[in-house]
Formats: structure tokens, sequence, C-alpha cells
């Protein structure tokens, strides 16, 4: 595994349990910002499929009841995870998140090399593939006989191969992480979402009080100087801003695509790898999971045709989903983003 996200580790958990020898080489040592911290409630039959569902309610994160929207209208209002059959969303520190993963993949017989990077990655006559990889302790070599790009958004592997991009439109992410002004301030725990001509914001309070803010907007120059220009006129989103402090403006790509193929001989890609989401449709975590168990299971069957054909006819359901919500929000017809997202559905 290159990289070891969710996706990444979902893969090996599956794999490592079924009798194979797996790698997980990982860049960070899992103590870094990690964004993306809202699960659904279907999180739950996925985590129970890796065995690590009782670890994760153990973990300290946060229940969420549902989301708060103002969509459409300025008011937010309530979807709640009541009548789900799975029970309530989460709301979940990535960082505790993702090291819960990386040891249920050691759990599961795989080595995790953390803090390590691959270098070069070499095909060999044998079909199989010769790594290097680099860590604080040096350079080593890895063999393997499958490599399964978990590299997120950068798709760095499967693109070194010759995979090409299939990219439909520029979104990006501003992301600030405050700290709570008053420590124990009494605050609404629902994750927020409330659109503006320019774009859409997602707030979130995380389970150690800090409150995540994100704008989602189209990529252009001057983007962190505006940040003040649009937290005002998000009203909902400006309340929650007033009682945090501090944070850092970060940019982050957050648009919608796929990587084509998303498999192919000796090799396939899992997670944002594969595809990558607008956020509004929540899929960022709940897809690395179940594409590195689908993926693993393709592994396994040698099924990776059928699986790079099932990860394109999905991508193409979520485009359909993805007009969807944003045919819901009409307010600004000829505003640059929303003119975009509606012409995107009407084509």
């Amino acid at each position: 595994m290159v990289g070891g996200g969710p996706a990444g580790c979902a893969a090996a958990i599956v794999l490592a349990g079924g009798g194979a020898e797996v790698a997980v080489v990982e860049r960070s040592a899992y103590d870094g910002i990690r964004i993306g911290e809202t699960l659904p409630p279907e999180v739950r039959l996925v985590l129970e499929r890796l065995d690590v569902w009782d670890r994760f309610q153990d973990d300290g994160h946060t229940p969420s009841p549902g989301i708060l929207a103002a969509w459409g209208q300025p008011e937010p209002y309530a979807n709640d995870f009541i009548v789900n059959p799975y029970g309530c969303g989460w709301r979940v520190d990535r960082t505790r998140f993702d090291s819960m993963l990386a040891s249920g993949a050691r759990a599961a017989g795989a080595v995790v090399l953390s803090g390590t990077a691959v270098d070069r990655c070499v095909r060999q006559p044998d079909r199989g593939w010769a790594l290097t990889v680099t860590s604080g302790e040096g350079s080593s070599s890895l063999s393997a006989t499958f490599v399964v790009d978990a590299t997120g958004r950068s798709s760095s592997f499967c693109r070194a191969l010759g995979s090409r991009r299939v990219v439909h439109d520029r979104m990006v992410a501003l992301v600030r992480i405050m700290s709570p002004a008053v420590e124990g301030a009494a605050v609404d725990r629902r994750a927020l979402i409330e659109a503006t001509a320019d774009g859409w914001w997602y707030s979130a309070w995380l389970p150690d009080g800090r409150l995540v803010l994100a704008f989602q907007t189209d990529a252009g120059t001057g983007m962190r100087a505006r940040w003040d220009e649009w937290l005002v006129a998000a009203p909902q989103t400006a309340a929650r801003a007033a009682v945090a402090r501090g944070g850092e403006v970060r940019v982050i790509t957050a648009n919608s695509h796929r990587s084509e193929p998303v498999a192919g001989d000796g090799w396939l890609a899992v997670g944002d790898a594969a595809a990558a989401h607008d956020p509004i449709c929540g899929l960022g975590i709940l897809w690395a999971l179940e594409s590195g168990v689908t993926g693993a299971e393709a592994i396994r069957s040698s099924a990776v045709a059928r699986y790079d054909v099932d990860v394109r006819e999905r991508f193409e359901r979520y485009l359909t989903t993805r007009t969807v919500y944003y045919r819901a929000e009409s307010r600004w017809p000829d505003a640059p983003f929303w003119r975009r997202r509606h012409h995107d559905a009407a084509s």
C-alpha cells in the first residue's frame, strides 16, 4: 500500500486478514493535521467489516445527531439521522481515527511503515515490483506482486504509470481550525452547511473542542485575503466563528476528478487516488474505506478489470447526485460559482 490513510489501511486489513503479506508505506507518522472529520451513519457497516467498530467506539469520537443546512434558504433546517437504521453520524479526530485504522492493519498482520516514503518503484521482469523506501533510518528495498495506490488526491503512483486525471471542476477549500474563545461555552454541536453567492461554508466542532471552518469556492487569486468578506456573507457560520479564535487559513484542493484507468496489470488505486468527490456529498472517508475494501476484494478474486469499471460507473452516479444537491440552491443564478454548477447540471 502506497499510503496509509483510511483507503490504504482498509485494503491492508482485508488483504492481510486473508493471509497476504502486506506492507503499508505511510509518509507521515500519523501526527499531523488531517482534514475530513465527519462520518455518516453508514460508516458502521464498513468499520464492522474491518473488525474495528468496537475500537472506534472506544476512541472518544463524538456522536452527531445530524446536520444543519442553510441551503436554498437563509435560515438553517435540520437533516437529522434519527430515522437512519445505522444510528448517528460521527465527528472524528482524524489523527486518532487514522492511527486506529493503522493499528487495525497491524492487528490483521500487515507491516505499517510510518514516517516512510516510496522513492522509486520499478516493474520487474517477472511482472512484480521493486520499491525503494526511505525513512529516518535510511533506505531499504521492498518487493511486491501487487501495488495499491492510496496516495490520495495526488494519485502519484498511478499517474506515474500513465493514468490520466479526468477533472470536472476547479473547486478548492479554504480551511481554518480555530480554538474556542471561551472553554466550555454552550454551542450547537451539529455540522452546519451554509450557501453564499461565492460558494458554501462547512463548519463543525471537533471532539477536542476546536472549530473547523471550510469555505468551498472556485480557485482564484487572493483567496486568503477575502476570508473575512466571505465569512460576513454567511451569518450562521460567522456566529460560530465569533466564539472561536486563531488558526491559519490553508487552501486545499476539493475538486471532483477520477483517474483513468484506476487499475491495471499489478496495480490499482483506491480512495481519492481513484476518484475524488465534491465535499457537499460527504463521501470522502466513507468512499476511502469502501473502495479500500472493494479494491482489496478485487485483488483477491482477480477481478481488477471489473473494479475499474465499477469505480467509473459509481463516479457517474455520484455526478448525478452532485447535480441534485446544486440544483437545490437557486438564489444566485448569475453568480459565477453557481452558474458553473447549474450549467454542469443542465449539460
